[in-house]
């Protein structure tokens, strides 16, 4: 066994759960390599800081646990209490609805849209045509009044 194959192979070997194959193969290795034996001290180490862990929190008594269970299904005067009306929020959703909508785009037939197409297309090949033809006159010029200079 190699490196590659020995290092998925320690948790489970640390937790006992590895396979009956993997497992002396696994322990041959850690026999041999020293970075696979530090890697698996290393897990040792781990679980040895886990188990000396202490915490400072007390456990909570009994009767805590009782009293939130009661509290928990006890209806509260807040539950009891009428629905509050929504009713300006609904108004004021009615004016944003109103307000949006007068920028809504139209809807256009299919047609009607096919032309608008078509005319922008043609609206932007005439103006490019133009600006062209302008630079053109502009270089004619500029090369009219080199050549009297």
């Amino acid at each position: 066994m190699n490196c590659e194959e020995c290092q998925p192979l320690l948790e489970e070997l640390f937790d006992g759960e590895a396979d009956r194959e993997a497992t002396p193969r696994a322990r041959a290795h850690l026999a041999t390599c020293a970075d696979c034996a530090q890697a698996f001290e290393e897990l040792r180490r781990e679980q040895e800081l886990y188990l000396r862990y202490e915490f400072d929190a007390a456990p909570a008594p009994e009767a805590f646990w009782s009293q939130v269970i009661a509290r928990a299904s006890t209806p509260s005067a807040t539950d009891r209490q009428e629905p509050v009306s929504h009713a300006p929020a609904s108004d004021m959703l009615a004016r944003l609805r109103a307000f949006v909508g007068a920028f809504a785009a139209p809807r256009f037939s299919p047609t009607l849209t096919a032309a608008l197409v078509l005319f922008a297309v043609v609206l932007t090949v005439v103006v490019t045509r133009y600006a062209e033809r302008q630079r053109q006159t502009t270089q004619e010029v500029a090369v009219v009044v080199e050549q009297r200079a």
